[in-house]
């Protein structure tokens, strides 16, 4: 019935018992407990770049950049992570309607998803890669405590091992996306692997401002700059 049918479109939350609580208040009070500590944030940040390790070793962390997600003027938030168990040389999207969190599950946007397929570039990804994907997942529990109390919808891309021309293309189909005030892009990265192909994408078009922050302000010789910069450091580690 229904309820089937609503299991078969629920992405559930796979790695919560282990990299992190499964145990929706205990999560709660950690996010809050890191959260809490930190106290520079930037009120024009349009993005930021979030580690999916353990929440025992990404969780104090990620809090620096996730405090800067102002939910007043948020309505859609994507997500970018790298696939870590299947091999793609492309970006895939979900088919799944909601993702389940131990806060409560969150709710894909459909119109955009749509769009992003119709562009012949985001195939589908299949709910067993969706759910042993960790570094999407990882970033949940923070956007849903972030965003609480507002009505918000996510965009979750699989990054595939994409080559340059494809980096290029990905990054001007999602630009109008971020120059947009209502999206937030939250890249999933713990800067190794594959996170060249990943920072190429998202450091098109005035996108990058520092190594967690991103902002709508910079020129196109600064981003050129930051972007040949920054993987000049990824080349060193």
């Amino acid at each position: 019935g229904n309820q089937e049918k609503m299991a078969s479109k629920t992405r559930v939350a796979s790695h919560a018992g282990s990299w992190y609580t499964d145990d929706g208040e205990d999560l709660d009070q950690q996010l809050d407990g890191w959260l809490n500590k930190v106290n520079n944030i930037d009120s024009k940040a349009i993005g930021i770049i979030s580690p999916h390790a353990g929440y025992s070793y990404s969780g104090p962390p990620a809090a620096h950049g996730f405090k800067n997600l102002d939910k007043s003027k948020i309505k859609r938030v994507f997500i970018l992570g790298p696939s870590h168990h299947y091999y793609l040389k492309s970006c895939q999207i979900s088919e799944m309607k909601y993702y389940q969190t131990p806060l409560g599950k969150l709710t894909l946007d459909q119109e955009v998803i749509s769009e992003l397929h119709q562009t012949g570039e985001f195939g589908y990804m299949s709910k067993e890669v969706d759910e042993k994907e960790h570094s999407i997942e990882m970033q949940l529990p923070y956007i849903k405590k972030m965003m609480e109390g507002q009505e918000f919808t996510i965009v979750p891309i699989l990054v595939g091992s994409t080559s340059f021309q494809k980096e290029e293309m990905y990054g001007q189909m999602l630009a109008p996306y971020l120059s947009d005030e209502s999206n937030f892009f939250v890249i999933s990265s713990d800067f190794c692997h594959w996170e060249r192909d990943l920072i190429t994408i998202i450091v098109r078009r005035r996108m990058m401002r520092r190594s967690t922050n991103l902002s709508r302000n910079w020129t196109e010789e600064e981003w050129k700059l930051s972007k040949r910069g920054i993987l000049q450091h990824l080349e060193l580690i």
